[in-house]
Order: structure tokens, then C-alpha cells, then sequence
């Protein structure tokens, strides 16, 4: 799952400095990182703040994918396009609070002795569908708009609803035993 959405993450990577582009606004690309930075160190210090579980984590996944779309909503509203340069802050906020709980869920759940390997194969498996994101979309026929934005972020919340599914399921298997 987290190669998937690191998969879309990348493609979200590639399209943020076409932001000027795309929002009619010199100042767009710059805005955007600034709320991005801002999302990811406010989600950083109050991150302890929030329950670490399995549909915490997803539910936060679900969020950041929720602000992804929101970008992409400028196309609709274009006259209100800062409410859309939000939509980042949203992203890298919950994004910052599903990373730092999905390493928690890492370190709660895996043997000390195994560790190492966990986090190795955690990580090459998600970092490795990055590049193959960023030559999809980059080959993607008029993938350079905000609709696109649109699309990633219902891509990463339907993955994070199947997650949250799967863990339900798991759950009530458990329980009918």
C-alpha cells in the first residue's frame, strides 16, 4: 500500500512546480511549498496528540489525499484559488501525521531483532515505485492540469478506504474465530 501511494505521491511531486502554470500565478509554486512546510512542522508538534492505530494512520492517509483533491477543485472555483493553496497545507499535514504513525506502527509491531529489515524493505518497496510515478505521469497525455491533482488525491483516498476496509475485515475475522 505505501508503494502505491508513494507511487501517486510522485506524480503529485512532479506536478507541484507547474503550479505557477496552472493556478495563473507567479507566486503559486512558492505558496504552495510555504503552507506545505507550514502543514508538515504544525502536524509535527502535535502529532503525539493522535491516536496511533491502524484506522488513525489510514484515516489521516485519507485526509491527505482529501487535500490533494482539493488542488486540483481550482479548475471549477478559479477565482478562489487560495482556499485550493490550503488544500497542500492539508496535505502535508496529514501526510507528516501518517508517516510519523506509520513508523510508530512499525516499531509497536515488529520484533527489535527484525527491525532493520523491516524498515529496509518498507522502505525500497515504497521508494521504489517512485520513479516509475514520475514517468508515468510525466508520459501521460495532458497531465499538466489541476484536474489531475483531482485525480491523484481520489487515487490515494481509495487506497486508503481499501485499507481501512482490509483492516475491518481482518478484524472480524479475528473475531469469528
Amino acid at each position: 500500500m505505501a508503494a502505491l501511494v508513494n507511487f501517486l505521491f510522485a506524480a503529485f511531486a512532479y506536478l507541484l512546480p507547474f503550479s505557477n502554470q496552472l493556478f495563473e500565478n507567479e507566486s503559486a509554486y512558492a505558496t504552495m511549498l510555504t503552507l506545505g512546510a507550514v502543514g508538515s512542522i504544525s502536524a509535527a508538534a502535535i502529532s503525539s496528540r493522535v491516536k496511533s492505530s491502524i484506522y488513525h494512520l489510514l484515516f489521516n492517509l485519507l485526509l491527505s489525499g482529501l487535500g490533494v483533491a482539493i488542488i486540483g477543485w481550482a479548475f471549477f472555483l478559479p477565482n478562489f484559488a487560495w482556499i485550493f493553496y490550503v488544500g497542500n497545507l492539508g496535505t502535508e499535514f496529514f501526510m507528516t501525521i501518517f508517516n510519523i504513525h506509520f513508523l510508530s506502527q512499525i516499531q509497536m509491531r515488529v520484533p527489535n531483532e527484525l527491525m532493520g529489515r523491516v524498515f529496509s524493505v518498507v522502505f525500497t518497496i515504497a521508494i521504489a515505485l517512485m520513479p516509475l510515478g514520475t514517468w508515468f505521469i510525466s508520459h501521460f497525455p495532458n497531465a499538466i492540469h489541476l484536474l489531475t491533482f483531482t485525480g491523484l488525491g481520489l487515487g490515494v483516498m481509495v487506497l486508503a478506504i481499501l485499507g481501512m476496509l482490509y483492516n475491518c475485515l481482518k478484524g472480524f475475522e479475528k473475531s469469528n474465530l
